[in-house]
């Protein structure tokens, strides 16, 4: 009975050291981090390539924008964003829906988006609905000249 808690012991040590090495082994790659202007309209302020995990946004679905990492006709990557925030310039005290002040408008606002970097990554395409917005090429984020002699 010793032995077979043992090996019980020994199989699940094995198992959880395996399990944290291959997590670690995903976060020694690059990532591509995209930095976006929203003021009604999308604009491309900065790509970089940055060393380290994907910061993944997948569980925040359903947003109105998605963005999809593209290469080669196929999709490698995609997640849902919503940049804007709705704010309102005041509310009365006691209020009712009667007797709300203040105009809402959307804020202007500067935000990242974080795509993998892969040899096959080409373009980021950002949707509003089904609707193509931006293409953005990253197929030279992280590139360096190449000195011949």
């Amino acid at each position: 009975m010793n032995i077979n808690k043992y090996l019980i012991f020994l199989f699940i040590s094995i198992f959880l050291i395996n399990l944290v090495g291959s997590e670690s082994n995903l976060c020694e790659g690059n990532y591509i981090s995209i930095d976006l202007s929203y003021d009604g309209n999308f604009s491309v302020l900065n790509k970089t390539l940055e060393k380290g995990c994907v910061p993944d946004y997948k569980h925040f679905a359903g947003f109105r924008y998605s963005y999809n990492l593209t290469g080669k006709n196929e999709t490698i990557y995609s997640a849902d964003f919503n940049p804007t925030l709705i704010f309102s310039d005041g509310i009365l005290e006691n209020f009712t829906e009667e007797n709300i002040s203040g105009s809402v408008g959307e804020m202007k606002t500067e935000f990242s988006i974080f795509v993998p970097s892969t040899r096959d990554a080409e373009n980021v395409e950002l949707y509003d609905g089904d609707l193509k917005i931006l293409e953005i090429n990253i197929y030279d984020v992280g590139a360096t000249s190449c000195r011949v002699s």
